[in-house]
């Protein structure tokens, strides 16, 4: 026989359909939107995790002692590590320097450094790139290449291509496939080349391998199968890295691109978003929900039902709903993350492609976190309705419990708001510069929000009031009563209004982000590409010394008749040593004018004369330096520094003055030439200049540091579309909560609504009383929403600032402003339908509703 507390709970349900409907929409959107998050996250990671780190793809453990000419393995350390038993697969890896001549003929370099010749791999497994068109290399004769390089130099299969060895040794070889490194940043700008081991070998004397790397047998984990290799070749007296494929893969994505901890930063704080907003949606409705049903459930006392039951069947029935309608809230997530990265390869096709991951974990987060927070909504509710007497239920209103706060518990409720609040601030105040400081000021920003939240019923209708004493002196009755309403029924009016905050809030903080990113970006990346085109010579050979440049490619720039150049500048750079071994780069240019000057942040360049130096800012940091400071130089002797700049059109962390530059290195040629155009030139017209006047010198390479400015603009703006996409969600997600709160508001106060009618107020009035407040109330949680979301996007934005550059965080006031009015707009559509059904409703009908 049935349990009377599930007879009852199955009675409701069937009784109650569309407002349990309404309960799991809620859920549903919030699980959904935290469920999502996560799974486009995890999605999101897993592929630029695939794309940074492919040369760790399926590796469990690496064994190497450096790359490129740093360091080689013998052949017998490859016999030792296969024959460890818990190895599955095993591959020896070759890397050696092997250049490519362009379609032009000319040696393909990038700063001057040659290409990369590879290994076919031995096992396809452990490959570390993907095939995209064609076949690897089976025999001598034959080469696969990276396909950047096939795009720039319009190379197709079956083209022949010629390779040039260390001993300046030319071959013609037959490409038979292209190849996808992924964000590869061990090569990156480089051509890379696959060839048989033998003819790698055969083309750079090359003779052992760079790297071995392994996977584990079935039942044996990384950290096993590293302990076994470094037991089995530890001993054999040479320093070598074991490191696990963990570990490798988190160094090369890092080392490819180094925000890539704080993307993972930034998805953590999503998560806490997700988790708080699709936690207060719940949370909300069922409250609403629950003192909707109050007087239903006193009511089921009068015939009968314990408080024990009464109590049981309200908790059964939200875990049931909550568990049910979080499931399909997961199913929903799947469906976000596929509209997601749909969206996201729509528009940025340069971002890797990768299946949707649902992790276990996802699926347990978000199946826990709805059916708990449905059950922990549904208690206050139960234990109200389970307090109320049968006699008492006979006079019970509908809406008693959203009327107003005891006046006994507003201490309690403002001390805890305020403990809230200070905890958030001090969350906000203590976190640490960088990325990190993401999750933190988010948790932060929720406690702050959850203190708001706390201290709302005692504040919002009050201020619903004064916000409507201007729309009631010209709208009349109707506009006052709607004011009124909201100060009579403060609970309600916050919960409402919360809502509105919540969304309002969650969209201006990631506003004030995404717009202080762009900003951000547009000014690095005219400080760090400033100038428009890079001229410098191409290596003679391969392995050589570095070039330098013909003081005829000077005189040819300089003397074009065209007018299109503002500057044409030589530039030399050494490596330098200081007193204390320290070693960086110096460099000097003949002149400092125009986009060639460094951006200065401290003193001033017109200093800048024999004894004294302008220093990058990373260095003087690192050594304490600043103007006025001294300190000795290899060459120089003592210096004094006269400015601190930040980015400079060379890496070079210590800027000399020309003469002094030449009395310590003597007279030379340039190594580069720097280009900068006037204003008003295209880089279009600019190119076609500096290819003109460079007719008579065929071994000089142009590099467009301005197409580059571009480009890095464009992966950036594509990023910004990740970021775009998971806004767009929390916009979504924010206004379902704020039309499901509206409307359950206008629900809930049907008898209400029907007593107004009664005494006299007509369907229009009825209908733009009810639109009023919630327009009112729009106002209230909108405008709370922007100062709440827009502090802490400004604080999240300073620590981001401190760390990775300089100025001060955006605040979109345009785009607030267009939120207030969405979050307007939002409220009149939610409120519509259900004021128009409260208007047309039956006078005796609306009174004798609950």
């Amino acid at each position: 026989m049935t349990h009377p507390i599930i007879r009852l709970a199955l009675a409701e349900c069937r009784t109650n359909v569309t407002r349990l409907l309404l309960t799991a929409a809620a859920i549903i959107g919030g699980v959904g939107f935290l469920a999502g998050t996560l799974v486009y996250g995890d999605t999101a990671s897993a592929a630029f995790y695939d794309d940074l780190a492919r040369a760790a793809r399926n590796v469990d453990v690496s064994v190497q002692t450096g790359w490129q000419g740093i360091g080689r393995l013998e052949p017998a350390y490859l016999d030792r590590v296969r024959g460890v038993p818990e190895v599955a697969h095993v591959d020896a890896r070759r890397v050696e320097q092997l250049g490519l001549l362009g379609a032009d003929g000319k040696l393909l370099t990038n700063f001057n450094r040659p290409g990369v010749g590879l290994s076919v791999p031995g096992d396809p497994t452990l490959a570390v790139f993907d095939l995209r068109t064609g076949r690897l290399p089976a025999a001598a004769g034959e080469v696969a290449v990276d396909k950047r390089t096939v795009e720039e130099q319009q190379f197709k299969v079956g083209d022949t291509v010629t390779v040039i060895g260390t001993d300046e040794r030319t071959t013609k070889l037959t490409l038979v496939g292209i190849l996808d490194f992924g964000i590869n940043k061990r090569w990156s700008g480089l051509s890379v080349a696959v060839l048989t081991p033998a003819q790698l070998v055969d083309l750079t004397q090359s003779w052992g391998y760079a790297e071995i790397v392994a996977t584990a047998r079935p039942g044996v984990d990384e950290e096993e199968l590293a302990a076994a290799i470094r037991a089995e070749i530890e001993n054999r007296g040479r320093d070598v890295d074991i490191i696990t494929g963990s570990e490798l893969r988190h160094d090369l994505a890092v080392d490819a691109a180094k925000y890539v901890d704080g993307f993972l930063y930034v998805l953590v704080a999503f998560a806490i978003v997700a988790l708080v907003v699709s936690g207060f949606v719940i949370i909300n409705t069922f409250t609403i929900l629950g003192a909707l049903r109050a007087r239903r459930l006193a009511l089921l006392r009068c015939v009968g039902a314990t408080k024990s039951q009464i109590y049981g069947m309200v908790l059964l029935e939200s875990g049931v709903v909550g568990l049910a309608a979080s499931a399909v809230g997961v199913l929903a997530s799947l469906l976000m993350g596929w509209v997601l990265l749909t969206g996201r390869e729509a528009v940025a096709t340069e971002i890797p492609d990768h299946a949707l991951v649902l992790k276990p974990a996802t699926v347990a987060i978000a199946l826990i976190t709805g059916t708990v927070v449905t059950v922990l909504s549904a208690l206050l509710p139960a234990w109200q309705a389970s307090k109320v007497s049968p006699l008492g239920a006979l006079g019970q209103s509908g809406t008693a419990e959203l009327a107003a706060v005891r006046p006994g518990r507003r201490i309690i409720r403002i001390l805890v708001a305020g403990g809230f609040a200070l905890f958030g601030l001090a969350l906000i105040a203590v976190a640490p510069p960088g990325f990190i400081a993401m999750p933190v000021v988010f948790a932060g920003g929720s406690a702050l929000g959850a203190g708001v939240v706390i201290i709302a019923p005692l504040v919002a209708g009050r201020i619903v009031q004064w916000v409507g004493w201007l729309p009631g002196k010209i709208f009349g009755v109707p506009a006052r009563l709607a004011a009124t309403q909201s100060g009579r029924h403060p609970r309600r009016t916050a919960a409402t209004a919360m809502a509105l905050m919540i969304g309002v809030a969650l969209m201006s903080t990631l506003t004030v982000l995404v717009a202080t990113a762009q900003d951000q970006s547009k000014r690095e990346l005219a400080e760090n590409f400033p100038i428009d085109f890079q001229v410098s010579p191409i290596p003679a050979r391969i392995g050589g010394p570095s070039p330098t440049l013909d003081p005829s490619v000077l005189a040819d720039l300089r003397g074009h008749p065209g007018g299109e150049f503002a500057a044409v500048a030589a530039v030399r750079t050494r490596e330098y040593v200081f007193a204390d071994s320290e070693r960086t780069d110096v460099w000097s240019v003949d002149q400092l004018a125009g986009k060639i000057r460094p951006e200065v942040t401290a003193g001033s360049l017109d200093g800048l004369a024999p004894g004294s130096v302008a220093i990058g800012r990373n260095l003087a940091a690192s050594l304490d330096l600043g103007v006025g400071d001294s300190f000795e130089l290899e060459r120089s002797g003592r210096v004094t520094v006269v400015a601190v700049y930040d980015d400079g059109p060379t890496g070079a962390q210590v800027l000399l003055d020309w003469a002094q530059f030449t009395s310590d290195y003597g007279q030379g040629d340039a190594d580069r030439a720097l280009v900068d155009l006037k204003e008003g030139v295209t880089l279009e017209a600019g190119r076609a200049a500096v290819t003109a006047a460079l007719a008579a010198h065929p071994l000089v390479r142009i590099d467009t540091q301005a197409e580059r400015r571009d480009e890095l603009s464009g992966k950036f703006s594509e990023l910004m579309t990740i970021f775009g996409g998971l806004l767009a969600v929390s916009v979504l997600i924010a206004m379902f909560g704020i039309s499901n709160n509206l409307a359950l508001s206008v629900f809930e106060r049907t008898r209400e609504s029907s007593t107004l009618r009664a005494l006299g107020l007509g369907r229009a009035q009825l209908r733009f009383a009810l639109l009023t407040e919630a327009v009112l109330v729009a106002l209230v949680g909108g405008g709370v929403g922007i100062v709440l979301g827009g502090g802490i996007g400004w604080f999240a934005a300073r620590g981001l600032i401190d760390t990775y550059g300089h100025a001060d965080p955006v605040i979109p006031w345009l785009d607030f402003g267009l939120y207030l009015g969405l979050a307007v707009v939002t409220a009149i559509i939610a409120a519509l339908l259900p004021a128009r059904r409260a208007a047309r409703a039956p006078i005796i009908a609306g009174l004798a509703a609950e």
